[in-house]
């Protein structure tokens, strides 16, 4: 049976993993629209919204800083509820299902329901903090 010490060490494991996993989102989709940069450019302007090639750094730039934040437990609570209001943000203006297509409604409907739960996770971590194995 595990003794108290040990379950705590779990506990901050477990917390360390959580952080990991929630920011390889972030910096995996910050890298790759960085990559296409062009790409997320005509995206964001295909949904009107305004200075496209500045809102789509701004976001890339939200998305890499605050998910490295996250790993780091570096001003992990502030960083979680910022990536927190961009994930609803962009459920709301970039996958909105409800004005979609037929043939996009579904892809569109899961990614928005994807942002939601990804929004409540960083709450969650925002709330709990980033456990003891962060700078």
């Amino acid at each position: 049976m595990p003794d108290l010490n040990d379950l705590i060490n779990l506990s901050d494991l477990g917390f360390l993993l959580g952080r990991i996993l929630i920011a390889s989102f972030f910096l995996a989709v910050g890298v790759r629209q960085l990559k296409r940069f062009s790409n997320t450019v005509d995206y964001v302007a295909s949904l009107k919204i305004p200075f496209p090639k500045l809102s789509a750094a701004g976001a890339i730039a939200v998305e890499l800083i605050l998910g490295s934040c996250i790993v780091l437990g570096v001003y992990c609570t502030s960083s979680a509820l910022i990536l927190a209001m961009h994930t609803l943000i962009t459920a709301y203006l970039g996958h909105n299902y409800w004005s979609a297509s037929e043939e996009k409604e579904y892809g569109l409907w899961l990614h928005f329901y994807k942002n939601i739960s990804i929004t409540g996770g960083l709450i969650i971590l925002a709330m709990a903090g980033p456990g003891n194995y962060a700078f």
